[in-house]
């Protein structure tokens, strides 16, 4: 774990000693009356890596959260492609136009995939499980007009137009997603404080409900539709009837354990298959892909997050995302 994250650590080592740089360089400058070219480059090339260093931190950080994992681990290497294309052209005195729209254009997706690295670190309530997908849209349709404007001779007026609405509108969904966020974690932790206990009840004489597994799955009649029977501490027991073979699928930032109650499940990985009979479990790590795959009915207990989606990361007939409670 430790050497996986290690080029965030760097990152940040990196953020902190431009900083220390550029104020230094900075002061000396102010204070000696004398700023030269040869200072305005070295400033120059601290603020870069400074400015590098924070995009490639906030990729780092979804990252570290397994969350939107191939187009941050890109933004993380395309910020400090970005940052050295910026240091070449500095040192070089580069005058070339189609480098510095290179530069641009590198700068401008490390930028956008940055921010939507940052965003996706939200977890939201499922009734706005659109808003990450909005992100997205608003975030490459933006970028789009940037760069057309940066590398071709378009309408300079529509496209300035077009860009402002799309910067209006990520804006306001760069401010939405962290209030969504703080909604989430005031349900979720009402969701965690379990029972409650009838008022006027003393903590001395509230005992919780037994949860009776058996007769709540008699209740289950959709296979592949899990129900909530319990949370905690952010968690949800779901109980589910299966029977068939589900999507293939993985879940970028959640854990999920199977419990088989009843029946033999068959759990399919790209490496093997793994099966499981009553009494078994199994945790599956997430990024995992995996297929459950059941030949006759099978009655499993999941424990993962609330915020799990039962297909992970694809969308199909099977998606549920406000799951029933039982």
């Amino acid at each position: 774990m430790d050497q996986q994250f290690n080029t965030r650590r760097i990152a940040l080592y990196v953020l902190i000693g431009s900083l220390i740089i550029s104020g230094l360089i900075g002061i000396f400058a102010l204070a000696a009356g004398d700023f030269g070219q040869l200072q305005v480059k070295i400033l120059l090339t601290s603020l870069s890596v400074s400015c590098g260093s924070i995009l490639a931190l906030a990729c780092g950080a979804a990252i570290e959260r397994g969350r939107f994992l191939v187009p941050s681990r890109f933004g993380f290497a395309i910020a400090w492609i970005a940052t050295l294309l910026v240091l070449v052209g500095i040192w070089s005195e580069m005058n070339a136009d189609e480098y510095w729209r290179a530069t641009m254009t590198a700068t401008v997706v490390a930028t956008a995939l940055a921010l939507l690295a940052l965003l996706e670190l939200a977890d939201l309530p499922r009734r706005f499980a659109a808003v990450p997908t909005a992100n997205r849209v608003t975030a490459a349709v933006l970028t789009g007009i940037i760069l057309t404007l940066i590398w071709f001779d378009p309408p300079e007026n529509l496209f300035l137009r077009l860009m402002g609405i799309a910067s209006i509108i990520m804006t306001v969904l760069s401010i939405v997603t962290p209030v969504l966020h703080y909604i989430g974690r005031n349900e979720a932790g009402e969701r965690e404080a379990g029972p409650v206990r009838p008022a006027g009840t003393r903590t001395a004489e509230f005992l919780p409900p037994v949860l009776n597994l058996s007769e709540k799955l008699t209740a289950i009649h959709d296979y592949w539709r899990p129900h909530v029977v319990a949370s905690l501490n952010g968690q949800e027991v779901r109980l589910a009837k299966l029977k068939g073979a589900f999507d293939w699928h993985h879940h970028e930032s959640e854990d999920e354990l199977f419990l088989i109650l009843d029946g033999e499940l068959a759990l399919h990985f790209r490496s093997g298959v793994v099966t499981l009979r009553k009494g078994q479990a199994i945790v599956v790590p997430r990024g995992i892909e995996h297929r459950p795959v059941a030949d006759e009915e099978v009655h499993v207990l999941l424990f993962e997050p609330a915020s799990t989606v039962n297909t992970g990361n694809v969308s199909s007939e099977r998606t549920i995302r406000d799951l029933p409670h039982l």
